[in-house]
């Protein structure tokens, strides 16, 4: 067995059994100091020292999400949703231009398009026009309309969730465009 590292501490010849980081910018680096010099260092230790008060604010803030980027639940807001969905009469002729990559993730894609599949209904297309549908499709398939048929109720459900996707995140996008 090796024998046990010495502390850190000038002039000590003790066993260096506890390490402490050397600084604020050095985590990962290790001071190694006995019980009584390591409780000494502890004391003096600041990791905000030097930091103004804005980016102690900004250090804490970080930490709270273990520094990774982070987000409201509901989408990046770095992201212009208005543009991803393209439900608006503005956008329908960038959409319609073949040129442009479609950016939008797979799995958004796809969930819009079993939406606006659901009312029948095909990209781009205003918020307006999914809304119209929407009414029609729900007279049409209310269970009053149809004598209390299971098959008109489920669908009607369907309907529903489909609209309120589309309501959501067309809603998002209006947020978003204005934001910006």
């Amino acid at each position: 067995m090796p024998p046990p590292r010495g502390c850190d501490h000038a002039c000590c010849s003790e066993a260096g059994l506890f390490r402490a980081p050397k600084s604020p910018q050095q985590l990962y680096e290790y001071w190694w100091f006995c019980l009584s010099h390591v409780k000494d260092y502890n004391k003096q230790w600041n990791y905000y020292e030097g930091m103004s008060e804005s980016q102690i604010e900004w250090a804490i803030r970080q930490d709270t999400v273990w520094h990774k980027p982070s987000w409201p639940l509901r989408g990046n807001p770095f992201v212009n949703l208005n543009q991803r969905f393209r439900f608006f009469d503005e956008d329908k002729q960038a959409s319609t231009n073949s040129e442009q990559p479609d950016d939008r993730p797979t799995h958004i894609i796809v969930e819009e398009r079993r939406a606006l599949h659901m009312l029948n209904l095909a990209p781009p297309v205003s918020f307006q026009d999914i809304k119209k549908q929407y009414k029609q499709l729900a007279k049409q398939h209310h269970p009053d309309l149809n004598s209390g048929d299971d098959k008109a109720e489920e669908k009607l459900k369907e309907i529903n969730r489909a609209y309120q996707f589309l309501k959501t995140h067309a809603q998002d996008a209006k947020k978003t465009v204005k934001a910006s």
